[in-house]
Order: structure tokens, then C-alpha cells, then sequence
């Protein structure tokens, strides 16, 4: 070997060696194990799998800073002092999909620097085998297992290690399968995945009133687990089962020695909801984004925890709830 072509040997190993310490194998190489095609600005297709993902870039920390900044002076200014929470929805709207990644993504580290909450919390997954496990193929909404892990993690950090959890008394599955959301807008039924959720046997009897009017129940889980479901093709079943995305929904369950809760929320806590309300006396959901249309006012923090006396308060949703608070007010 020549010493001109030893030396250019040496200076590509040398290039090889820098390259491969600042970029661990695993995150670089997996943009090129996980093939994606974009579809949209904000949304991949990933062809192996058959499954669509956002572009966590477009759901950054700068879209929902000055949000968060929002609540911040929403929360300082309570009196008195009613202890908040966040449980952030994570997703592939906060992380970027490798075949492995930091379980804190950007966003949840952004909340933890900046959001003036008593207690916070996110999903935990760090890889796309995970991630697969918790998502729905062609839906930005996470499945019953997920949602259930979110349920079991808010419960420790709202009511502590001893407050007994809700497990699941079947694993309900359907003959529907479930092309989701993303599906729907590409015209692209790919999922092959049938549509799946908890059933829970024990709950208990709550009084549920829907934007202001009671309603006997709330749902169609009765009639899912009755086998009575659409199985036309891009039926929204997570909507459907879980009964859709009111602006406001409260359930009491008349035991006054329990605390009451209030929940600022998204669609990710359609699932959840029955589950957190059984551990409170009155639990109120209220999702911002339709608030206003629903009840011509803007949504005002202090005036819900005055009617609702609640003795808690809870963020939950994914990083699109930031962005969803423009209309809400002290």
C-alpha cells in the first residue's frame, strides 16, 4: 500500500471514528432502519409497518410556550392555592421515531423547566417496538393499554401509592378493525388491527350531566360489549366507545368525603374519564378547543374551581392541548 493511499485510509478511519461519537449508532442509524415517507407537512407513512406517525418538529416547544406561560400567570394568581398537575400524552407528536430515543422528549423537559405545576407526569416509552404497543396503527390517539398506563400514573401522582387502582376485568376485543384518523384523510385503509378495550366491571353508579344536561350514561361501551358497532370502513370507534369529546362532562358519585377534581383536557382523556372519576366524589372534564362554541364564554379557571370546589386540578393531553388553551382565562 502506498503511503498516499495508507494516508487517506487513516484520515477516512479517523472521520469514521468522530462521526461515530457524535452520532451513537442507534439514533443515527435508525432514520435509515425506520424508512418513512411523508405524506403531509405534519404526517409520515411508514411502509413496513403500515403505519402513519406525526412529525414531532411541527408540534415543537415554540408553539406552546407563550401557552404555557399563559397558565403560568392562570396558576400563580389562584387564591387560594388549589394544587395543580400535568400528565403529558406522549406520542409521535414529541418524539421522533427510532428504533430507540430518550424517554423524556423535549417537550415533557420544557414542562419540567417551565410549567408551575405541584406534580407532573408523561408515558413512558423509549422505543418504536414500544411505541407500537401503545398506539393505534393509523390514529394519533393512544390505545387501552396506554391509556390505561396513563390512568395508573396520574392516580399515584394525584392520590398516592396507597389509593387501590381499577384493574380490568376482560380484554375486549372486536370484529371492527380500526382505520383511524390518519387513514381517513389519506383515503388509505391500511390497519389491520381490530379495535380493543378494557371493560371494567366495577365501577360506580355516577350521576353524568353533559354540557349542563344529565344524561343516564355516557358512551356506547354497552352496546360495543353487546356486539352493536358500525364495522363500516373508517368508523371513529375510539369516539364511538368512549363517547366523543363534550366540552364539559361532570360525573358525581355522592361521596363527599372524597376530594373533587378538575380536569383541563383533550381528546386523550375520553378513555380515562370513568376510571379517575371513580376515585373522587365530583370529577370535571373540560375540553378548551370547544368550550366557547358550546357555551358562548370563554373558559375561566378560578370561576370552575369556585362552582366545582375542586380540591385538585389536572392537565392531561397530549402537546396539542397547549396549543388548544388561547380561550382560556383566570
Amino acid at each position: 500500500m502506498s503511503d498516499a493511499i495508507q494516508k487517506k485510509t487513516y484520515i477516512l478511519i479517523a472521520l469514521l471514528l468522530v462521526f461515530m461519537t457524535l452520532c451513537p449508532s442507534v439514533s443515527c442509524l435508525g432514520e435509515e432502519k425506520i424508512v418513512k415517507k411523508r405524506v403531509t407537512k405534519n404526517l409520515y407513512y411508514i411502509p413496513a409497518d403500515e403505519r402513519y406517525i406525526n412529525d414531532y418538529k411541527a408540534f415543537g416547544t415554540g408553539r406552546f410556550s407563550r401557552y404555557v406561560k399563559k397558565l403560568n400567570t392562570i396558576f400563580d394568581g389562584m387564591e387560594p392555592h388549589v394544587p395543580v398537575y400535568c400528565y403529558l400524552a406522549e406520542s409521535s407528536r414529541t418524539h421522533q421515531i427510532t428504533p430507540e430515543f430518550n424517554e423524556n422528549s423535549n417537550a415533557y423537559e420544557y414542562l419540567l423547566k417551565k410549567l408551575h405545576v405541584d406534580g407532573i407526569d408523561h408515558l413512558k416509552f423509549s422505543t418504536y417496538a414500544q411505541f407500537c404497543e401503545y398506539f393505534y396503527q393509523t390514529d394519533h390517539h393512544w390505545n387501552y393499554k396506554a391509556s390505561y398506563q396513563g390512568y395508573m400514573d396520574i392516580v399515584r401522582m394525584l392520590l398516592g401509592d396507597e389509593e387501590p387502582l381499577l384493574t380490568p376485568d376482560d380484554t375486549v376485543v372486536t370484529d371492527a378493525v380500526f382505520q383511524g384518523s390518519f387513514a381517513k384523510q389519506q383515503k388509505n385503509p391500511v390497519s389491520e388491527e381490530v379495535f380493543t378495550f378494557y371493560r371494567f366491571d366495577h365501577l360506580p353508579a355516577f350521576s353524568i350531566y353533559v354540557n349542563g344536561k344529565r344524561r343516564a350514561s355516557f358512551g356506547n361501551m354497552k352496546a360495543y360489549l353487546n356486539g352493536k358497532y358500525s364495522t363500516d370502513l373508517y368508523t371513529d370507534h375510539y369516539s364511538q366507545v368512549y363517547g366523543g369529546f363534550p366540552a364539559q362532562i361532570v360525573y358525581e358519585t355522592n361521596r363527599e368525603e372524597k376530594k373533587n377534581l378538575l380536569v383541563i383536557c383533550n381528546s386523550y382523556a375520553a378513555p380515562l374519564r370513568p376510571l379517575l372519576a371513580s376515585h373522587y366524589n365530583k370529577t370535571v372534564f373540560i375540553t378548551p378547543s370547544f368550550y366557547r362554541d358550546e357555551f358562548d364564554r370563554n373558559f375561566s379557571v378560578s370561576a370552575a374551581v369556585e362552582e366545582y370546589d375542586a380540591d385538585q386540578i389536572l392537565l392531561l393531553g397530549d402537546v396539542q392541548l397547549f396549543i388548544d388553551l388561547r380561550d382560556v382565562v383566570k
